[in-house]
């Protein structure tokens, strides 16, 4: 009986989701994000020649569908994690919570394997960011998480 709940608190964990995601989705997920960003480059910005400042366009849409991705993947699987665990919500008293919370939370692990690739780009465009902003990153990250969290917490209520 122990073994079960223990084996049922740890199925919530962040690792845990990304992990049977990444079997699964993981590879799918960034390939779109990488045609997002080839589509957005080329329509916006050579089509449209909307300005990126002195970035190179692929880096200025990464880096911006870098944290939208983390948001809205927080958002949509904390709001469907209620349904998506319906049986064990029902056979289990746990803190429900932790449901949403982990998936806003497997949405880190994705933004930091982007993170990874856009650090490549950034290399391979010679596109440094300036050293004196990048303190602001961690801030905007956790902005982003908090709001994704608020929001997943009201979508999984009323799903």
């Amino acid at each position: 009986m122990v073994f079960a709940v223990i084996s049922t608190f740890t199925s919530f964990t962040p690792f845990s989701n990304t992990k049977s995601r990444s079997i699964r989705s993981l590879h799918i997920s960034h390939t779109v994000e990488d045609l997002t960003v080839i589509v957005f480059t080329v329509l916006f910005g050579r089509t449209f020649k909307i300005p990126s400042g002195n970035l190179p366009y692929t880096v200025f849409v990464f880096s911006g569908l870098l944290f939208w991705n983390a948001f809205s993947t927080g958002i949509v699987n904390a709001g469907n994690s209620m349904l998506n665990n319906g049986m064990i919500i029902r056979k289990i008293y746990f803190p429900r919570l932790i449901l949403p919370l982990s998936s806003v939370l497997a949405s880190l692990v994705d933004f930091a394997i982007a993170s990874v690739i856009l650090v490549g780009l950034m290399l391979y465009y010679k596109a440094m960011p300036a050293w004196h902003l990048l303190w602001t990153l961690p801030l905007f990250l956790l902005l982003a998480v908090i709001i994704a969290l608020g929001v997943a917490l009201w979508l999984s209520a009323i799903n």
